[in-house]
């Protein structure tokens, strides 16, 4: 458990000192979404998650720089608790890290969606986006570099298949 919490600070330590660093212009008002890659529920030693380290490192910084936990969103949506299978935002230690800086989760999965237009779009006219991340002040897309049976390894562009609401976020399952 002590290296589980080694780690922990460890990556709380680097997300904070990097964010902390930045001088952000970030709005006065409206909610501060923080989007991870949060796919699968599993332990974040797994390196299918964002840490939530990481996470904590960044809420802490953004609190530090007057933001208040109340504007502050963690979200994505993702393939859902399985309890049954160890796939949980508690054993993926998501909802203790926020739950402790008082920061709320929002599972996108069952959100409402807006339509948003995708001009010259060629497989889809729009998609549709939840509303979360549609009407949030900021955005902060916080991938997690791992392998992917699609593309070899996923970044910043795969993680935001998270804010597209069902069935459009399984493009290789819908297309004609």
């Amino acid at each position: 458990i002590s290296v589980v919490i080694v780690v922990a600070a460890q990556h709380r330590d680097l997300a904070y000192a990097a964010l902390n660093r930045l001088d952000l212009s970030l709005p006065a008002a409206g909610h501060i979404l923080l989007k991870p890659n949060a796919t699968v529920l599993f332990p974040p030693e797994k390196r299918i998650v964002t840490h939530p380290g990481f996470l904590a490192g960044m809420l802490d910084a953004l609190m530090e720089k007057g933001v208040a936990r109340e504007r502050l969103v963690v979200a994505d949506g993702q393939s859902g608790e399985q309890p049954d299978k160890g796939h949980t935002w508690e054993n993926s230690g998501y909802r203790g890290t926020l739950a402790s800086r008082g920061v709320r989760l929002a599972t996108l999965n069952e959100a409402e969606a807006r339509s948003v237009d995708a001009p010259g779009g060629v497989v889809f006219k729009d998609y549709p986006i939840y509303r979360e991340v549609t009407d949030c002040a900021f955005f902060f897309n916080v991938p997690l570099a791992k392998c992917h049976n699609l593309g070899c390894t996923t970044l910043a562009i795969k993680n935001l298949m998270g804010v597209l609401a069902r069935p459009e976020r399984h493009l290789c399952t819908i297309q004609e």
